[in-house]
């Protein structure tokens, strides 16, 4: 994995470069992402905390706090709740929260996810703040016994990693691994991930050297075509370009 490859040479130089911390705490500041889960076929029930919206035959309905079975019909994926009554169906359907909130979370299998869920093409997707999918990757990568610096330095690489690749982002070691949100098992991660909130690494192309920089996203501007994922490989620089494909620089 290419993220936690670099990790400990990041931590070397880490401390060289100056903090900057904005607070990630609703869903409407941060760019969202859309992250593969699993195949449709293999998620049969999921459990909602709170309030949810989705629709039945095309009409908007509320879907109440409980358990739900999925399946498909014919291409319609269709949600059953506790007594077996149809409550939602749709070729691409779409579950989402009624009000985000870290209280609203989607339960599948031993994994919590924020946000929302659609089915797309046959696979289980999530739909959430970059932010807050963040939560569920940097323990996920490194361990909720790590150094504070470490979960520091693994929040910033695994969101530079995403940015760099945001169209193309699964829940496997061929991606970022992501075991979705989990605050009372990962409190070390989840504060690592506010504290650097929006931070990526950059390069200049007319740097010769190859120089590094932390970079702070801001919340208005997350539109910035010039970031390139950086990575550290002890003493070389590599730029990620759109396609994931790594340029060494220095």
């Amino acid at each position: 994995m290419k993220v936690l490859r670099v990790l400990f040479c990041f931590l070397l130089v880490f401390s060289l470069f100056p903090t900057w911390s904005v607070s990630a705490d609703s869903e409407e500041k941060f760019d969202m992402v859309t992250v593969t889960l699993s195949d449709l076929k293999d998620v049969q029930n999921i459990h909602l905390n709170e309030t949810y919206l989705t629709t039945l035959n095309g009409e908007e309905v509320t879907l109440n706090s409980g358990s739900y079975s999925l399946s498909t019909n014919n291409g319609i994926v269709e949600v059953y709740n506790e007594d077996n009554s149809l409550v939602a169906n749709g070729e691409q359907l779409k579950i989402e929260p009624e009000t985000y909130s870290f209280d609203h979370t989607i339960t599948i299998g031993n994994n919590s996810y924020l946000g929302s869920i659609s089915t797309q093409d046959g696979v289980l997707v999530n739909n959430l703040p970059l932010e807050h999918y963040l939560y569920g990757v940097v323990p996920a990568e490194i361990g909720e016994g790590s150094l504070e610096e470490a979960f520091r330095t693994q929040a910033i690489a695994a969101r530079t990693f995403a940015y760099a690749n945001s169209t193309g982002l699964d829940n496997t070691v061929s991606s970022l691994v992501y075991r979705g949100y989990d605050p009372m098992s990962h409190p070390n991660s989840i504060q690592a991930v506010n504290d650097t909130a929006g931070e990526v690494l950059v390069s200049y192309p007319t740097d010769k050297s190859g120089g590094l920089a932390r970079k702070l996203l801001e919340p208005t501007c997350y539109d910035y075509p010039a970031v390139r994922a950086i990575y550290i490989s002890c003493l070389r620089v590599g730029c990620l370009d759109s396609s994931g494909v790594a340029s060494w620089v220095g």
